[in-house]
């Protein structure tokens, strides 16, 4: 349970141009009382810290680099962006995009270095009352996009994720010095995140080989990951997403995958790198780096930890028993976290395969496929015979309509009482390698 003590609410806000001078003070009303402060954003926290640890963050555009002192005065956490535009005599050809890509990556590694110290952020509230109208959207988008990411990485955690909020905050309009109160509101920008795969968008070939990916991200982090690290993740991610999707879960058993810490950890380091890599071009456009893409990226790799971390705080572990058997029971514990991430007809194909696993009887520690005991039963039946179904039947379609549990691959055994299952030993060893019909089915999936 989270209480106040390990909580954070974040304030950001555009520095403005004052010309070279500290910003004064003036009174606020916030939340019904009287602040003040140099910037409404600062008013803005103050009032939250009252009562919860709280940051001020203030976006400071290039061409205001000048102001970087007194910049620091009011909050010493200063994101630094490049700019568009001329001021002061000089031409600024900043990219909007990496604007966005640069708070973006602040944010993500800031909640991540939170969540070591065992603190979660519940609240980002955007002040909007100073700052360039082209700063001011491209901090309420970069927000957005790493509410996209946080709420991903968090998915299925019903309660943390109810309690998060983001706001947009604005103090009236005024000219020049004011005597008296200035009035600041804020409107709730909370917004739903719908269960998807941003990278799936920017892939091709079936097969997720990804030539922006492949290229440009490795140009640009090659000191993070080398080509076939990349690709790997990559394919696991778009593996683990559509596996769950399509409500098919024992392939999960059969692939080694990272842990959600081990992904964490590689999101962090792609973070600090971009925000390096800004650095160090002196907060200039950063030449033929597509920042959409590394943000897409970023945030399929947060839906990746928050499956992820589903299965494990399920108590699964991703991993078959003797001769890669896996207990029927164990897979069904995939029911909750299915529930929460695909459609109700995925969900209802799982539930309904699982039932009739467990409705088999065969002999104690005997291993039978699958398709002869269907086979049995359609001769019971007086159904069709098996041959004929054999000749109509589409291998991938059975794979999907069954939920992964087609019968001609599968194998199930008795053993002290408890349903096992398991792919042949074939499927198995292609899948524990990263190919084969199923791996190459599960990916291509839409």
């Amino acid at each position: 349970m989270r209480t106040s003590n390990n909580i954070m609410k974040i304030v950001l806000q555009v520095y403005p141009k004052i010309s070279n001078k500290e910003p004064n003070e003036s009174s606020y009303i916030y939340e019904s009382k009287q602040i003040k402060a140099r910037l409404p954003g600062e008013a803005v926290y103050k009032q939250l810290s009252e009562n919860d640890k709280s940051e001020l963050i203030l976006i400071l555009p290039k061409s205001l680099i000048e102001e970087r002192e007194n910049a620091s005065k009011i909050s010493n956490q200063l994101i630094i962006v490049q700019s568009i535009g001329r001021y002061g005599g000089k031409e600024y050809k900043g990219d909007y995009r990496q604007m966005i890509a640069t708070v973006f990556s602040e944010l993500v590694k800031k909640s991540l270095q939170v969540e070591k110290e065992g603190e979660s952020i519940d609240e980002i509230v955007v002040d909007i009352s100073r700052g360039q109208n082209i700063y001011v959207t491209m901090l309420i988008e970069a927000v957005r996009n790493f509410v996209v990411f946080y709420k991903m990485k968090n998915w299925g955690r019903n309660r943390e994720m109810s309690e998060f909020k983001w706001y947009i905050s604005f103090s009236e309009p005024v000219e020049g010095q004011v005597e008296g109160d200035i009035r600041i509101s804020k409107v709730d920008f909370s917004q739903t995140v719908f269960f998807d795969l941003p990278i799936k968008k920017l892939t091709n070939d079936n097969g997720y080989k990804n030539e922006l990916i492949n290229k440009l991200l490795l140009k640009f982090f090659k000191d993070v990951v080398n080509y076939n690290q990349l690709k790997k993740i990559v394919y696991l991610t778009v593996f683990l997403f559509n596996s769950i999707k399509n409500a098919i879960v024992l392939p999960l058993f059969y692939v080694d995958f990272p842990t959600s810490r081990e992904v964490e950890d590689l999101i962090e380091k792609f973070a600090s790198r971009f925000i390096e890599l800004n650095e160090r071009e002196n907060y200039n456009k950063i030449e033929k780096f597509d920042a959409k893409l590394y943000i897409q990226f970023i945030q399929s790799l947060g839906l990746f930890v928050g499956l992820m971390k589903n299965i494990e705080e399920s108590g699964i572990k991703l991993s078959p028993e003797d001769e890669g058997f896996v207990e029927v029971e164990k897979l069904e514990n995939f029911k909750e976290i299915l529930d929460k991430s695909v459609t109700n007809i995925a969900a209802r194909f799982f539930e309904r395969e699982i039932n009739y696993l467990k409705s088999i009887n065969i002999e104690e520690g005997k291993t039978v496929k699958l398709s002869d005991i269907r086979k049995s039963e359609r001769l019971e039946q007086n159904k069709t015979s098996f041959g004929e179904f054999q000749k109509g039947s589409d291998q991938k379609r059975n794979f999907f309509a069954h939920a992964g549990f087609e019968e001609s691959i599968v194998e199930i055994q008795k053993k002290s009482g408890k349903l096992y299952v398991r792919y042949t030993q074939q499927k198995i060893e292609e899948l524990k390698e990263n190919k084969g019909d199923i791996y190459k089915w599960i990916l291509d999936s839409k």
